[in-house]
């Protein structure tokens, strides 16, 4: 930004004016070339053979245009350089507008040696492992074989368990005591005899259904001990993280209010600014600019 503030000055032209005088330099250098382009050493003249008359047909300078050859390059290169002046002071005052217009918050902080805030972290939620973690020796053993005797119990006393399928054979034995395969003197004869009581089995059956029940009664609540820890947990590290990122949020917006304020005045401060002419191109400023008057 600071390289292209060597265009501008409190006085001068603004763009529009510094662009329709670049326009009429154009102009007068495709004056000059013409006159420089359109020149012959000799001049040539047409007759008849049996004539007396003639015809010019091309007219060469005069002496004296030579004379003026260095003078009108030098016009054209003084113009060409007052057109390069203003079409790069207009682009470079494009330039300052744009860089306001693409100004970032960084690029802002930056520029007025700000320290902008830095974006919150979520801190990591506490997981199981580090709950159990906290446990002592014997709560952790006890978490380790609950959840080891309610898998052991439910997996033999399950409807498709050891247990409860050998249980649904032993009624079934006891509807059919005999079973006959095969017939005539192929004929096979299985009895079905009960080695443990209807009562005890029952009795044992339950009871087992009871102890899962209760394993995993006790299993549930300490489960439900660690689920709570980590949603409490949970809250609580959101609340803090939403809190320090509202917070993070208004220090931003703030810098951002100064910012779109200094790009508001900076951008009216730019547009202002006038295009200065050096001291060297003035007065092929003067014969240019003259000519639209």
């Amino acid at each position: 930004m600071q390289k292209d503030l060597i265009f501008f000055a409190e006085s001068g032209l603004t763009s529009t004016s510094a662009n329709h005088i670049a326009n009429l330099a154009k102009e007068y250098t495709r004056s000059i070339n013409e006159d420089l382009e359109n020149i012959d050493f000799i001049t040539i003249n047409a007759s008849l053979m049996g004539t007396t008359g003639s015809s010019e047909i091309q007219q060469g300078v005069e002496e004296s245009f030579l004379d003026t050859i260095s003078d009108k390059l030098d016009k054209i290169a003084q113009a060409n350089s007052l057109i390069a002046w203003l079409r790069e002071a207009i682009n470079a005052k494009a330039n300052l507008l744009k860089e306001l217009s693409n100004m970032t918050l960084e690029d802002y902080a930056k520029l007025k040696e700000i320290t902008l805030p830095e974006s919150p972290e979520r801190k990591p939620v506490l997981t199981e492992d580090e709950y159990l973690a906290t446990l002592t020796i014997k709560e952790r053993n006890r978490y380790y074989s609950l959840q080891a005797k309610c898998a052991v119990l439910g997996q033999y006393i399950h409807p498709k368990g050891t247990f409860a399928v050998k249980r649904e054979e032993y009624f079934k034995a006891l509807k059919h005591k005999f079973k006959i395969t095969g017939t005539g003197r192929d004929a096979i004869v299985y009895s079905n005899t009960p080695t443990v009581s209807k009562d005890k089995l029952e009795e044992i059956y339950f009871a087992l259904q009871k102890e899962h029940r209760d394993t995993q009664a006790e299993f549930n609540g300490i489960k439900y001990q660690i689920d709570k820890a980590i949603d409490d947990d949970t809250v609580a590290k959101t609340s803090e993280y939403n809190l320090a990122f509202a917070e993070y949020t208004d220090k931003r917006n703030a810098v951002y209010a100064e910012m779109r304020e200094y790009i508001s005045k900076e951008a009216q401060r730019v547009s202002n600014l006038k295009i200065v002419i050096p001291d060297h191109l003035k007065n092929i400023y003067s014969e240019v600019s003259s000519l639209g008057k």
